[in-house]
């Protein structure tokens, strides 16, 4: 199973990338190959529709993501929202998240954009059809204050869950596909 962790957050010390990070743990070697994409290494265009899928870089990042089983999106939500990056990387790699299972980690300033994840959520389910992990991790500035590196055990339990469920219908997915 090739589960691929996508860190979205261009902020240097980006708390939905520390959560990115952590989650990687949760995948045991014998049972997931686990890979990490931090969009801060790169420099992607912006999506354009046309020329944007011939850069390198976004030829790379789409034979990633096709390879994949499963995708777990480490967000932060700015003004109620995904960010733009996650917005380009999405419409970047288009077709490639064709029937994936996709999780999400988001990282917000407050409590109120918990549901702020749902019109992508909606978005990957309709045009994709990509199976959406039920159970996603939000942390706000009370689960985890900026420039804080330590991560409460409440919130590495949900972490764990979150990988465990993505692994487990990534099984099934397969199984039912083939």
């Amino acid at each position: 199973m090739k589960v691929l962790i996508i860190s979205t957050s261009l902020h240097p010390h980006s708390r939905s990338r520390l959560l990115a990070t952590r989650i990687l743990s949760y995948f045991p070697e014998k049972v997931a190959n686990v890979s990490f994409l931090d969009l801060a290494e790169y420099s992607l265009p912006l999506c354009d529709a046309t020329t944007c899928v011939q850069n390198p870089q976004v030829q790379e990042i789409i034979k990633k993501v096709s390879q994949a089983d499963a995708l777990i999106f480490a967000v932060p939500i700015y003004n109620y929202n995904i960010s733009s990056t996650a917005k380009n990387f999405i419409e970047l790699v288009g077709d490639a998240l064709q029937e994936k299972v996709v999780g999400f980690i988001c990282a917000s300033g407050t409590s109120k954009a918990y549901m702020s994840i749902l019109s992508m959520m909606n978005s990957l389910l309709l045009d994709f059809r990509t199976l959406i992990v039920p159970h996603f991790v939000f942390a706000d500035l009370d689960d985890l204050p900026e420039n804080e590196t330590k991560i409460s055990d409440e919130l590495e339990a949900r972490l764990q869950k979150l990988g465990s469920m993505t692994l487990a219908l990534a099984k099934t997915w397969r199984h039912l596909q083939n």
